[in-house]
């Protein structure tokens, strides 16, 4: 036989054993079994890939989801906290307007009350002038007392809001707003004048030469009522206290 007929022969078994062999002697069956495992095995890990994706991404949203609502909350407790303080500042200040109100209310009792008082002062006196037996001239000092006085509390209201407002009793006239004391003479009335917070009201020279007056003079001590002054007065005019007797005589005696 020819040497390379034995090599081509030699050469075609080989070629048909590797047909059914592999290396080592595996078959391409089993080679086949292990591709499909292999491949099996690689698409379950792909599929559970893909579920814990999916699962991670379902996660991903409801965190986002929290998030967004824990945002909204906040939101809203900060709203919640901006009403809260503004309904507290709203209550202090309806509590302050309550406060004020009721100082009002007590200090516009007091005024009432004091110029009831006033009012039932003045008709006493109107009922004392006209009880008592004078002479023209008398009567006319009765008349001018009478207006004085009437002047004079008109004075007061002014003088009482100076020193609320002012926290001082006012000089004289013009610092409240007033006419010059000569303005207002009438009569045996020559002036009314604002001297230092007192009211004071001059009249003619009497029979001795002194200079006739009565003073009304406000009540600083203090104890009287937030916006309630109270008032004092004197006189050298024994008629006056004749016609107003919680006016005191201080008239210098011999």
């Amino acid at each position: 036989m020819p040497r390379w007929l034995g090599i081509l022969l030699l050469v075609l078994v080989v070629t048909v054993a590797g047909q059914y062999t592999q290396w080592f002697g595996v078959t391409r069956p089993a080679l086949n079994k292990v591709r499909a495992e292999a491949n099996a095995r690689s698409e379950a890990t792909d599929t559970n890939v893909a579920a814990i994706s999916a699962k991670v991404g379902a996660v991903e949203q409801k965190q986002s989801a929290i998030e967004a609502t824990s945002r909204a909350q906040g939101q809203q407790i900060g709203a919640l906290g901006e009403r809260a303080t503004q309904t507290e500042q709203a209550v202090a200040e309806l509590k302050d307007v309550s406060q004020a109100t009721s100082g009002d209310l007590a200090r516009l009792k007091e005024r009432v009350d004091a110029n009831t008082q006033a009012i039932g002062e003045m008709k006493a006196q109107v009922a004392v002038a006209a009880s008592i037996a004078a002479t023209a001239d008398e009567q006319q000092l009765q008349r001018d007392l009478l207006n004085a006085m009437s002047v004079a509390s008109q004075f007061k209201a002014a003088v009482a809001e100076h020193m609320q407002t002012e926290g001082r009793m006012p000089s004289g006239n013009s610092q409240i707003g007033l006419s010059a004391p000569e303005r207002y003479a009438d009569g045996n009335l020559t002036r009314l004048a604002v001297e230092q917070g007192a009211i004071v009201a001059y009249f003619r020279a009497g029979s001795n030469g002194s200079t006739a007056q009565f003073r009304l003079v406000p009540d600083a001590t203090g104890s009287n009522p937030v916006g309630v002054v109270r008032w004092k007065c004197d006189t050298n005019m024994p008629l006056t206290t004749q016609m107003f007797p919680t006016c005191r005589d201080n008239t210098v005696r011999p």
